[in-house]
C-alpha cells in the first residue's frame, strides 16, 4: 500500500505522531510520501523532522500552503500534489487537519478521476477558530471516510461540533517510549539549567492555546523566597515567543525564566526538572504530558480537553482550571512546600502512560483502519 500523509507544518507533537506513522508504514512493508507546508512565520521547528524523515527514506515534498484559509494558495499546493499524484499510484491518504485534507482529497480526484480511500486525524480543535472556520472543518471532515480522533475528549467535541458521529475512530496516538528509554541524564544542556535550584518547565509550541502566559503570571506571584530559588525553562517555538519574552522582561523575570527554543532531544531538558507544568487552554492529546510521566516527573496541569483524559486529579497528577494563573501559583507553592505529595503519585503516572500508549497495540488500530477504509471503498465502486 502506498500512503499519502498531509499535514500543515511537520512539527510538534503532531508533525512527531506522523512521523512515526509514516516510519511504522515503512517497516510494516509499505510505502509513505509526506506533504507539508514550505514555510511560514516562526515555523522553522519542522526542519529537524523533515531531514528525520529523509533520512529514514520518507520523501517529504513541501507545497505551498496547506494551513491558510486563502483557497488561492490552497489551489497552488493542490496542482502541485495533483501532479505529484499523477506521476505515482498512490492508495490511501491519511491527512492531519482538515485544510491537508481537503487539499489532498481535491488532489486525488483531479488526478484519477475519484476519491481516495481517506482518514484524517484531529490532533486538536483551537479555540480561537471563528463560527466560519468551524463549520469549514466540519464540512470537509463530513466528506472524508473516517476520522480519526486522538483522545475520547476530542471525539466528544467533533461530535457536538456537527462531525457525524459514525465517522469518529478514538485512537491514542502510541508513544515511542524507546526514544526516551536511551536517555541518561547526563546530555549537556549548557549553562541554561542550575542544579542547586528548583526546576519547574514544560515543553510546548509557544502559541496561545498552550497557556504560557498564565504560568509566566503565576510565577510573577510567587513569594520572594522561592522566586529566589526556583528556574522556569521553556523548551519550544511558535508564534507567541516574543510576546512572552516580552512579558516576562516587563515583570522583572528574566532571571527566572529561560526560553531555550526549539530541541530535537526535549528529554535532555525534562529530565532536570522538579515539576513539569502544562498550562494548556485546550489540548487534543498532550504527548510532552505522556512523556513527563513516562519519566516519572510530577505532573501539574490545567483541567482542560485532552489533559483530563491523561491525568487523574489527585491520582497520578494536579490539575488547576485553565486561565486561573492564582490556582497555578497556588499548586506550584505547594509543590516547593510538599513535593513529596507530587512525587507519590509518579509511580502511578508511569503505569497508567505504559499501558495506555503502548505504540504497537495503538498502531496496530491504525493500520486495520486502512485496511477496513480500502475494502469500504472498493465495494462502493
Amino acid at each position: 500500500m502506498k500512503i499519502f500523509y498531509a499535514i500543515t507544518f511537520l512539527h510538534f507533537g503532531a508533525g512527531r505522531a506522523l512521523l512515526d506513522l509514516a516510519r511504522e508504514a515503512i517497516m510494516r512493508g509499505h510505502k509513505a510520501v509526506i506533504a507539508a507546508t514550505e514555510k511560514y512565520d516562526q515555523y522553522e521547528s519542522q526542519i529537524p523532522l523533515i531531514q528525520e524523515a529523509e533520512d529514514r527514506g520518507i520523501p517529504v515534498v513541501l507545497v505551498e500552503d496547506l494551513f491558510t484559509r486563502d483557497f488561492n494558495r490552497v489551489c497552488l499546493s493542490t496542482e502541485r500534489m495533483t501532479k505529484l499524484f499523477q506521476r505515482e499510484k498512490f492508495d490511501l491518504i491519511h491527512s492531519h487537519a482538515a485544510i491537508p485534507g481537503y487539499a489532498a482529497m481535491l488532489s486525488s480526484k483531479t488526478a484519477y478521476g475519484h476519491f481516495l480511500p481517506h482518514l484524517s486525524t484531529v490532533h486538536a480543535w483551537s479555540p480561537q477558530k471563528s463560527s466560519w472556520m468551524k463549520l469549514q472543518d466540519v464540512m470537509f471532515l463530513n466528506n472524508m471516510n473516517a476520522v480519526h480522533a486522538v483522545s475520547y475528549d476530542v471525539a466528544d467535541f467533533l461530535i457536538k461540533e456537527g462531525v457525524k458521529k459514525e465517522l469518529i475512530y478514538p485512537i491514542y496516538n502510541g508513544c515511542d517510549f524507546s526514544r526516551i528509554d536511551g536517555i541518561t541524564g547526563d546530555e549537556e544542556t549548557g549553562n541554561v539549567i542550575d542544579d542547586k535550584k528548583l526546576c519547574i518547565g514544560t515543553v510546548a509550541d509557544l502559541s496561545e492555546r498552550k497557556g504560557i502566559k498564565y504560568l509566566i503570571e503565576a510565577v510573577a506571584t510567587l513569594p520572594v523566597r522561592l522566586l529566589n530559588n526556583l528556574q522556569v525553562i521553556l523548551v519550544g517555538e511558535g508564534p507567541e515567543r516574543e510576546s512572552l519574552r516580552q512579558r516576562t522582561k516587563e515583570l522583572g523575570l528574566e532571571d527566572v525564566i529561560k526560553f531555550v527554543g526549539y530541541s530535537t532531544n526535549p528529554f535532555k531538558y525534562m529530565m532536570k526538572f522538579d515539576l513539569f507544568v502544562l498550562p494548556s487552554l485546550s489540548e487534543g492529546l498532550p504527548v510532552t504530558l505522556v512523556e513527563a510521566m513516562y519519566l516519572k516527573i510530577p505532573v501539574l496541569t490545567t483541567d482542560a480537553q485532552g489533559n483530563r483524559e491523561i491525568v487523574r486529579n489527585g491520582l497520578n497528577g494536579i490539575m488547576v482550571p485553565p486561565r486561573d494563573s492564582r490556582k497555578l501559583a497556588e499548586a506550584i507553592e505547594l509543590f516547593y512546600k510538599n513535593k513529596g505529595l507530587y512525587i507519590t503519585k509518579t509511580e502511578q503516572a508511569y503505569r497508567w502512560v505504559v499501558e495506555n500508549f503502548n505504540r504497537s497495540k495503538n498502531f496496530d488500530r491504525i493500520f486495520q483502519l486502512y485496511d477496513e477504509l480500502k475494502l469500504k471503498v472498493s465495494d462502493k465502486d
